[in-house]
């Protein structure tokens, strides 16, 4: 069997990105709690552009979001100040979703970094590539819905026993939830598909869990990726997974389909994902690799970067080039989130971030938005979104550090125990 050449160094860069694609997606889904809880918006406009949310994710609206500028930025009940700082948070957090992006090709680049060819003999050295990536996406996260769901009942039965003006919001948002039958719920939530839903997608406690299932799927495919890769050469390569995304896009804004199912990223995200695998894979096989992180991270290819993801942005409001516009703006921010992550990692303050298992932070995140927007609106008001977001990730980075330290302790305990089973046997 073929064993992967490892690098000689860690990119330290590239777990910073990671972190900071976390912290993106975790500050846009704040800003749509804040948007539930109504701490911003303007009434005298129309639904869909009330606030700079929506506007951002109105997709093909760039006409509606020229006329109506900037109007979604002069927010109801908040002064200059306020109004300022929640539409600054917005700018930093509000494009979040697109860091979702990034992580999708930087997966294909870390899963390809070590290899250097397709192993001479692929049945075992794939079952064993299997088990490593399904025990660090499935185990994880079981232990992570276990607890929360625990918790989650636990708050769904002290709203429904405790009348109390402040969980009025959050009875309804649990029931949201909880709506349906608790078969339904446990077998989506441990097969990761509910048969008795459209699509047999699940309605996750946690929506952002949708991302584990097409994940995992991604990961099933990436060895014929990285075989067609090897035996066809990166211009074939490219080039198909090029049209099967742009492909992907256009027929789901033709027929109004669902682009969050099991297929975003073979179908949806191909490209990125295997520009990822490509990139990865030329980096391992180059001698010269501090050239080519030089070449990353010169002010020319800066500014290419900057240009991709205003371009990126500008196809995303229009119909015509929306299903381009992913295209360019993923690798344009790979570029500068690069750049920027470079930068941080120097910081002796920051640094300690690109330690934080951005996995673990991703599937912890969300739930506790909502309430914790609701709790500080009491208190911050206006503010909620700006310093109530900084709390929030900084809370979010703490429960992830206690998450992992326990996980691991549970991991050792469970093996050691297995182990001395097997002993005793």
């Amino acid at each position: 069997m073929t064993k992967p050449q490892i690098s000689s160094t860690r990119l330290e860069w590239l777990d910073m990105l990671r972190v900071l694609c976390a912290i993106e997606i975790a500050g846009h889904h704040w800003l749509r709690a804040c948007m539930h809880v109504n701490i911003f918006s303007n009434t005298e406009l129309p639904g869909m552009f009330r606030n700079f949310l929506w506007s951002y994710k109105n997709n093909n609206a760039g006409q509606q979001l020229i006329t109506t500028f900037p109007n979604y930025l002069i927010l109801d009940n908040q002064h200059t100040i306020a109004a300022f700082l929640t539409n600054f948070t917005g700018f930093l957090v509000g494009f979040g979703w697109e860091a979702l992006h990034v992580f999708i090709l930087m997966s294909g680049f870390s899963l390809s970094l070590r290899l250097t060819e397709y192993p001479s003999k692929p049945i075992k050295y794939w079952q064993n590539w299997y088990e490593k990536r399904l025990k660090r996406i499935i185990l994880p996260y079981y232990f992570v819905a276990f607890i929360l769901f625990a918790g989650f009942l636990c708050v769904y039965v002290a709203v429904n026993s405790i009348n109390f003006p402040l969980f009025a919001p959050v009875k309804m948002q649990l029931q949201e939830k909880i709506g349906r039958s608790w078969l339904e719920i446990l077998i989506g939530h441990i097969f990761l598909v509910d048969p008795w839903a459209s699509g047999w997608s699940t309605a996750y406690i946690s929506s952002a869990w949708w991302f584990i299932l097409p994940l995992l799927i991604a990961y099933i495919a990436f060895p014929i990726y990285f075989k067609v890769l090897t035996k066809y050469g990166g211009k074939i390569f490219l080039a198909i997974t090029f049209l099967i995304s742009v492909s992907s896009y256009f027929f789901a804004k033709t027929f109004s389909l669902n682009e969050n199912s099991w297929n975003y990223i073979i179908l949806f995200e191909c490209f990125n994902f295997t520009l990822g695998i490509f990139l990865g894979y030329y980096y391992t096989i180059t001698k010269d690799k501090k050239r080519l992180q030089n070449l990353l991270f010169h002010p020319l290819t800066t500014c290419l970067g900057i240009v991709l993801v205003l371009a990126g942005n500008l196809m995303n409001w229009f119909t015509i080039s929306y299903p381009f516009s992913s295209l360019f703006f993923t690798f344009g921010l790979f570029i500068v989130g690069a750049k920027i992550s470079r930068y941080l990692i120097t910081v002796p303050v920051i640094q300690k971030l690109k330690n934080v298992d951005s996995y673990t932070f991703y599937l912890i995140h969300q739930l506790i938005a909502y309430l914790f927007a609701l709790v500080l609106n009491y208190v911050l008001r206006g503010y909620t979104t700006f310093f109530g977001g900084i709390l929030y990730i900084l809370t979010v980075i703490l429960a992830t550090s206690v998450f992992v330290k326990f996980y691991g302790k549970t991991e050792k305990f469970i093996a050691s125990r297995f182990q001395s089973s097997q002993t005793d046997g």
